[in-house]
Formats: structure tokens, sequence, C-alpha cells
């Protein structure tokens, strides 16, 4: 057993110093080398793809929403390297990737305003300098048509990533978000969609249909590239 274990250790010690000074392979298998993309191999990023709803969740004041696809394994290696690492070039492909399923869902919905979820300044002005819900789509023909009508209050609070209870994470992103004044008297009886990256528990979209709902949007419309 003691030396079944030396021999896998032995190999993992292989595999990353193959990958530190001799070639670059994939982030996600460790196998495969680089050759389209930063970070992954063609097999592992391509393999993200459209999956139906694992499970359905009701969300508060939202009339709808669809997902591209689960976050998990290679998806979230890819966001992981995208928010930490900043790499932009990702985010457009993934953007691509997806964008079928989001254009599906804009016909379906037929939303007046397409709008996006605004980043955490801090996050956004210390450390990645980009919006990587904005960076999804701008490959896609969206790009351009997004209007930004919110924006996101300056707060000292833990990332809403390492928070997994909704009920904590509604508590933090509570009054997080405002509307920008020159849209607050536009938004009576329209149908709005927010772009979003990742749909966890919901509490983001709660918050955000909740205000948008109270100066009188018609219906209130979700997207997220992936489902935690």
């Amino acid at each position: 057993m003691f030396f079944s274990f030396l021999k896998s250790l032995s190999l993992e010690i292989n595999k990353v110093f193959n990958f530190l000074l001799f070639e670059e392979r994939c982030f996600y298998c460790k196998k495969r080398k680089i050759e389209n993309f930063p970070y992954f191999c063609n097999l592992c990023l391509l393999s993200i793809s459209p999956k139906p709803e694992e499970n359905e969740i009701k969300i508060p004041y939202i009339d709808g929403y669809k997902t591209f696809s689960p976050y998990k394994g290679v998806a979230k290696e890819v966001i992981r390297v995208i928010k930490f690492k900043n790499v932009v070039s990702l985010a457009r492909l993934i953007g691509v990737l997806a964008y079928p399923v989001l254009e599906g869902y804009i016909e379906k919905t037929e939303p007046d305003i397409i709008t996006i979820v605004p980043p955490h300044p801090l996050r956004y002005w210390f450390r990645r300098g980009f919006n990587p819900v904005r960076e999804f789509l701008y490959n896609t023909p969206l790009y351009k048509e997004v209007s930004e009508i919110l924006k996101r209050k300056w707060s000292f609070k833990p990332p809403l990533a390492s928070v997994k209870e909704k009920s904590l994470r509604k508590k933090l992103i509570k009054e997080d978000y405002m509307l920008k004044t020159q849209w607050i008297n536009k938004l009576e009886n329209k149908k709005i969609l927010v772009i979003d990256d990742i749909l966890t528990t919901g509490a983001t979209a709660e918050t955000i249909g909740f205000l948008l709902k109270s100066v009188g949007v018609e219906k209130v419309f979700w997207f997220a590239f992936f489902r935690g």
C-alpha cells in the first residue's frame, strides 16, 4: 500500500514537473497539450456545452430563468482562471459557446431591455479591471445592445462565492444594488432580461428582481452562463 502511494505521488509530481518545465499542459486534465486556447486543451474546453436543468428552483420576483451549463468540472476551473488569473480571452470564448442558448432565450422572452449584473467595485478596480459578464458578451451581437441600468454600492463584504447558505447570501447583498438615476423613470411596464455569470441560490436574482419590480417593471427574466 505504501509503495502504491509512492508510485501515485511520483506520477503526480512528474505531471507537475512536465507542466511547469517542458510543455504547457491542460490546466484541467493535466494530460493534453494546450493548442488553440490558453490554459485548457481543446477537448476539455469544448466539453462545456448546454445541459438541461438538474433541478428547477423558484426565485421570487423572477418570471423565468435559463442557464447554459453546470458550474462544475471544467467549467468551474475555467471560471477560476478567468476571475483569478484575469484571462479575458477565455471569457469571450465561453460567451461564443453559450450564445445560441442565450439567443434562443431572448427570442422566447422578447425583453424590451437587456442588462447585466454589475461587478463589485473593489474587485473591478483593484483586482480584475473588467466585468466577466460583459466580456462573455464581447464577441456576440449583444455586446453593443446591453443597457447597463444597475450599479453596485461600495462595500467591504466577503465574496458571495464563499457563502453557500441562501439566507446569509441575501443578507450580504441586501441593498447592494441600485438603479442608475437616468433609468428609474424609464422601466415601467418593461420586460427586462438580466444576464449574470453564475446562478447559485438565486439570492442575487431575487434582490435585483425585487428592485426592478419596485419601479414598475412588468417582468424580469434571468440568464446565467453557469448553474451552481
